[in-house]
């Protein structure tokens, strides 16, 4: 601990950050094992989606985007709580 906080003060904010940091690991893997589709270099935001042409495709791209949106919320907000609170 850096003596700012107390025991059990110092215990929890150490423990935020580790949560935080866990999951922007996870949304690194994430982005890392993102489908093939995907791992072109074309940044998501100029994607347009127009040439998937089978539904297993759409489903996987549709799997991966919710979870990344989902980690990315928690991201965000693990975030927000350990530097709420550090």
């Amino acid at each position: 601990m850096n003596g700012l906080f107390c025991r059990y003060h110092g215990k929890r904010v150490q423990g935020l950050y580790i949560g935080y940091k866990t999951r922007n690991k996870r949304l690194d893997r994430l982005n890392d094992e993102s489908p093939t589709y995907l791992a072109k270099d074309t940044p998501l935001r100029n994607v347009d989606f127009q040439d998937v042409e089978d539904e297993t495709t759409l489903d996987e791209l549709h799997e991966h985007l919710f979870q990344k949106y989902a980690l990315l919320d928690k991201v965000i907000k693990a975030r927000n709580f350990h530097h709420k609170y550090s």
